[in-house]
């Protein structure tokens, strides 16, 4: 049962982090739209 509370932890982690990833790369979209440059994860 250790593995599943392991395995069971990282998705947790793994879901915050696509959670961050998702915020991110919408905020740089909203960005480029207006303008302001991007960056984050693609760059400019």
């Amino acid at each position: 049962m250790a593995s599943y509370g392991i395995g069971r932890r990282r998705l947790m982690t793994a879901g915050k982090q696509l959670a961050a990833f998702l915020l991110a790369s919408e905020r740089d979209e909203a960005s480029a739209m207006f303008g302001e440059g991007g960056g984050g994860f693609r760059g400019r």
